[in-house]
């Protein structure tokens, strides 16, 4: 009869030391650790967040994507006071506090460059999806900015370039998932 660790190939020795460890694991076995979570922020952001993302700039900042058309900061634990972007005019959601189930509008993602780092290189991207005025059709768009030079917690609206739109003549909107 052939032995099973022959026909797996595994090396003798290599598996007496594994179940050795995993034994010594066992027979001096602690209690397991008790994770605790605790909100950092408890209020301020949209009940509709829907990305969070760090610009990768070793800040540290977290950036939080609301559905509204917002991003907001968080810095040190802290909420920032100052909206980093805000497209709630262009998403259409200015109008509605949240938008509502069904509602394709608003602010979708949030990406920063590759080499991003809040002087020399401040791009960082968008995804969300309009209405088009006056045809009404919905649509998604890829925009670029660039952050305030000398404020990198503050996106430059002037800055916008729209680098794709997507017009979606049906009812809804299929290919964000």
């Amino acid at each position: 009869m052939m032995c099973i660790l022959s026909i797996v190939k595994i090396n003798p020795a290599v598996l007496l030391f594994a179940l050795t460890a995993f034994s010594t694991l066992y027979s001096t076995a602690q209690a397991p650790p008790v994770l605790i979570f605790a909100p950092v922020i408890s209020s301020g952001l949209s009940s509709k967040s829907l990305d969070i993302v760090n610009a990768g700039d070793g800040s540290n900042r977290i950036f939080v994507v609301g559905l509204e058309g917002r991003i907001k900061i968080i810095s040190g634990g802290a909420l920032l006071p100052t909206s980093f972007l805000d497209i709630s005019q262009a998403t259409g959601t200015d109008s509605i506090p949240t938008p509502g189930a069904g509602s394709e509008r608003g602010l979708l993602s949030l990406a920063f460059h590759p080499d991003y780092n809040g002087t020399t290189n401040r791009y960082f991207f968008i995804f969300y999806c309009i209405n088009t005025v006056p045809a009404n059709i919905p649509c998604v768009r890829l925009t670029r900015f660039e952050t305030v030079a000398g404020n990198p917690n503050l996106a430059d609206q002037t800055t916008g370039k729209v680098l794709l739109t997507i017009e979606e003549p049906g009812a809804t909107i299929t290919g964000l998932n």
